[in-house]
């Protein structure tokens, strides 16, 4: 139980055998639910196969690729202000974050009117205002890249999706 705890807190993938209905998923759920951290699980049987495990090709979805890239911009706009911050640039992290959350609210609302396009843009305005602070120069020109290929995008293509092992791996 230690060592499930320990492998919960570090955010391990952890591989637990047993019979069935022996309460392997619920023990993992709950430590997560008490440490606070986030878990995914994936239950292998005989009927398991490769796509499950590595992951595959799926016809693009423009709104789970747009979806993953505010969520990887959001969390590194959080390290972008905490180094703004952190590096005696008080005023221009505060601007920083309130240019992010009006930029936030409109992602929010272009959401909710499913316009992508839109929200490629705004996820672009994002990345331009980080490299306007003159901070992480290669990420933002990473994360353009990111977006031009997501403007660039056609209907009909195909696209390789990691499976849940392999993000955990990741």
């Amino acid at each position: 139980m230690e060592l499930l705890t320990g492998c919960v807190g570090q955010e391990w993938p952890v591989v637990i055998t047993g019979p069935s209905q022996a309460g392997k998923t619920a023990i993992v759920h709950l430590l997560a639910q008490l440490l606070g951290v986030k878990v995914e699980t994936l239950s292998l049987n005989t009927s398991t196969d490769t796509m499950e495990l590595l992951g595959g090709f799926e016809q693009a979805d423009m709104d789970r690729s747009v979806g993953d890239l505010w969520g990887k911009v959001v969390v590194w706009v959080s390290g972008v202000t905490e180094e703004l911050l952190g590096a005696d640039r008080v005023e221009e992290g505060l601007l920083f974050m309130q240019r992010f959350l009006q930029l936030e609210q409109q992602f929010k609302e272009r959401s909710l009117k499913r316009r992508r396009k839109d929200q490629v843009k705004i996820i672009s305005e994002v990345v331009l205002s980080v490299r306007a602070t003159n901070i992480r120069v290669m990420e933002c020109e990473q994360l353009l890249m990111e977006v031009g290929r997501l403007e660039d995008s056609k209907q009909g293509t195909f696209e390789w999706v990691d499976s849940v092992l392999v993000g955990a791996m990741t």
